[in-house]
């Protein structure tokens, strides 16, 4: 200890303690490997606005929720013998599947094509006739070709996927509201995207397709997938390359609930929204312009105008399945609602006879299932803006205690590892003491900070909001209030600011407003020397000062006064423009932002520790290496070259100059006078 210092090794320590058991990783570019991303811990701040959004959400989902408890609820829903009874034993015995071979649903039946009901001469198919009795016959393009025992044996119409699919002159009239469609096929290449059937209008983005994805998205490249207006929604049922399927997809209800099954199985779905169309055309193996061209045989095309429900899609599933020989699961509910069913109904308990009663209500019998499942998803979905809302809460990070305090020394001559006395959080003595009624941790160090009679930070925070606005604050030397530290100018003037700061809750804003109103702020920085050789630095204020704007207030106010500054609030950082390769030298790229984000206000510009944004630094941004008390202030060359140059100021001054050309002032000296 030096016999003049005002704070011994001791008290230091003593006041790091407060700090010393706070939990957190070693370093944000050790192992935790959080480069670019927030260091935990991390408190999640609710802003005005996003809890006025979470408010209404919440809402929506207690009163949807609500809902869907009320229509779970209604007496027709709940009683297994009530008016349902005689709808629920109707659908019980007509679970027992079809042993036919012939097809078991033909109502509502638009096109139905069969590779082997026909012989294509020579192989070659010209035509592919229609067996639902409307004549919609396809017209093939290219040499499809019929091959005998190409699907398990059974004929197929294979498609090459270069120039090869079938056409019908009708049939897509039919299918814009609830439709089905089963096919058997297999695809020959899964590498991209390959229409099934297309109908719809293609020119005006108002097509309709049931198709297999592909692409640049490795994952979804064998899924089977529906496309509305504009928009694809993928399923999560894969096919296999050379592998036989009945694949089924059903679309019913005002939201277009659309659905697939593959081989019995679902295969996902959701909601997709549509246009109407003009064509009538039902495109086979690719869309409507001739592209998208599949490489698959395709065996047998059912298309309904209306949505099967589970029973039928079963039937149809198990007669196509079987007389292909293709595996899946084609009961129309799951075992062990068949095993129930299959049990005679005087054998059933009165729990067995709810669950059957409970999955026909929810599944099955079409006004309570469309009910239930249009409340659900509009529950799913408001749940799910909920979640974004709050993943979308900006963060801030916090520190943590450990649970266990973890011991501070005095470090002889500053070395952890020579620990010397151990020392428990407290204060400088030439501070008053720490409140008696709080802890000796972070939180009670807070409130000693912000204690009213503590004769320190009230006082630093008036004196550096003064230096913004002034130039110098009334102490000039910022970082020091001590003995070292130039006195205040205005000694009277700091303290009754000060006072007047935390009698008003320390409101910064109400500081800054009473400063500016102020007459000694608001008077002219014009220098007319008459007190320049008593006060030859202004430190009295006779003159209001001149000084020169911080970095980032240059740039926002040049794009200010041409209109282009975006003042929106929060959200990640921006990167406006920069020279190129500039940060080439680390290894690092700068993907530059694109419209308003440009001229977002400085501080949004991204920031690297030790490569500053370009202009930012020759306008004395300080590095972000250590913490500055005081940013200096040079005149340079360069500072001029940067307002010449930099794209940001150029197009200031162009956006500028149009607005002043815009006014209707007839002279130059006119439009100077405005612009000035």
């Amino acid at each position: 200890d030096h016999k003049y210092d005002p704070i011994s090794q001791k008290e230091y320590y003593q006041l790091y303690a407060f700090f010393n058991s706070v939990e957190g990783e070693i370093g944000a570019g050790g192992r935790s490997g959080y480069h670019n991303k927030p260091l935990p811990p991390l408190l999640k701040v609710r802003t005005g606005p996003h809890q006025q959004k979470r408010n209404e959400l919440q809402s929506r989902l207690d009163s949807t929720t609500a809902k869907l408890k009320a229509a779970r609820e209604r007496p027709e829903f709940t009683n297994p013998a009530g008016d349902l009874a005689p709808a629920l034993s109707e659908w019980v015995t007509s679970l027992a599947l079809p042993k036919t071979g012939v097809l078991p649903v033909k109502n509502g039946l638009q096109l139905h094509l069969d590779a082997g009901s026909f012989d294509a001469p020579g192989g070659f198919v010209r035509e592919w006739p229609d067996l639902s009795g409307n004549k919609r016959t396809a017209v093939a393009t290219g040499e499809p070709k019929q091959f005998g025992r190409a699907l398990n044996g059974h004929p197929a119409i294979r498609l090459d996927g270069k120039k090869d699919f079938l056409r019908t002159i009708s049939g897509a009239e039919h299918l814009d509201g609830d439709f089905t469609m089963v096919l058997v096929l297999q695809f020959n290449d899964l590498a991209r995207h390959q229409m099934a059937l297309m109908w719809g209008d293609e020119s005006q983005g108002k097509r309709r397709a049931f198709w297999k994805t592909g692409g640049s998205n490795q994952n979804d490249m064998s899924k089977l997938s529906f496309n509305g207006y504009g928009a694809d929604m993928i399923g999560n049922a894969d096919l296999k390359r050379a592998v036989p399927a009945v694949a089924i997809i059903t679309q019913q209800g005002a939201n277009n609930d659309t659905r697939f099954r593959l081989n019995g199985k679902d295969g996902g779905g959701g909601a997709v929204s549509l246009s109407g169309f003009q064509n009538k055309a039902i495109t086979i193996g690719a869309n409507n312009a001739g592209a998208e061209k599949a490489a698959a045989d395709f065996a047998e095309i059912l298309v309904y105008d209306r949505a099967l429900d589970p029973n039928e899609q079963a039937a149809v599933g198990f007669y196509l399945g079987t007389k292909y020989k293709i595996e899946g699961e084609w009961n129309p509910a799951p075992a062990d609602i068949m095993a129930l069913a299959a049990k005679p109904g005087r054998e059933r308990t009165d729990s067995e006879q709810k669950k059957l009663f409970t999955y026909f209500i929810n599944y099955v019998y079409a006004e309570s299932r469309d009910l239930f499942r249009m409340l659900e998803s509009e529950v799913a979905s408001t749940r799910k803006e909920l979640e974004q809302v709050d993943k979308s809460l900006p963060t801030t990070m916090v520190m943590v205690e450990m649970k266990d305090r973890k011991p501070a020394h005095v470090l002889m001559r500053g070395d952890f590892r020579q620990p010397g006395e151990e020392v428990e959080p407290d204060v400088p003595a030439i501070f008053p003491r720490l409140p008696t009624n709080q802890p000796r941790n972070r939180l009670g160090l807070a409130y000693w900070l912000t204690d009213p009679s503590h004769p320190l930070v009230s006082r630093v925070i008036v004196n550096r909001l003064w230096k913004q606005l002034f130039g110098t604050g009334l102490v000039k030397t910022l970082g020091d209030f001590g003995t070292q530290g130039e006195r205040p100018s205005h000694p009277e003037l700091l303290d009754w600011l000060a006072a007047d700061f935390v009698e008003h809750g320390w409101n910064i804003k109400r500081l800054q407003k009473l400063i500016i109103s102020s007459s000694t702020y608001r008077q002219s920085s014009v220098n007319r020397r008459r007190y320049e050789d008593q006060d030859p630095d202004n430190r009295f204020l006779y003159r209001a000062p001149r000084f020169r704007l911080s970095a980032e207030e240059i740039r926002d106010s040049a794009l200010s006064i041409s209109g282009l500054l975006n003042p929106s609030i929060g959200g990640p950082s921006v990167f406006p423009y920069q020279p190129a390769n500039y940060l080439s030298s680390i290894g690092k790229g700068w993907k530059e932002s694109e419209g308003q984000s440009l001229y977002r206000r400085g501080l949004y510009t991204f920031w690297r520790r030790t490569m500053l944004y370009p202009s930012f630094q020759i306008f004395d941004a300080p590095s972000r290496e250590f913490c500055s008390v005081n940013r200096p202030r040079t005149n340079t060359p360069l500072q001029a070259l940067v307002t010449l140059n930099d794209p940001a100021f150029v197009e200031a001054a162009r956006v500028f100059a149009q607005r002043v050309l815009s006014r209707k002032e007839d002279s130059d000296p006119q439009r100077l006078r405005l612009a000035f």
